[in-house]
């Protein structure tokens, strides 16, 4: 796939369907999302996977009520 055709075909989730995804999906997503550039090339990122889903309904407000997807 050129990187055109990459670029053209991304989107904004909308509503996770709940698919579970393999630890081996996971690391690799991880493994993509450090990498990837930010303002001035700094890679600041701090991620959580959360999987508890009293602690998704917890973070709910402060994530403008969006609906999280499971893992």
């Amino acid at each position: 796939m050129e990187f055109r055709e990459v670029v053209m075909k991304r989107y904004a989730a909308r509503k996770f369907d709940g698919k579970e995804m393999s630890e081996e999906k996971m690391r690799e997503f991880m493994e993509l999302i450090s990498i990837a550039p930010l303002a001035v090339n700094l890679q600041r990122w701090k991620i959580k996977v959360m999987t508890d889903q009293k602690v998704k309904e917890q973070l709910k407000p402060s994530a403008f009520s969006q609906e999280g997807g499971r893992r």
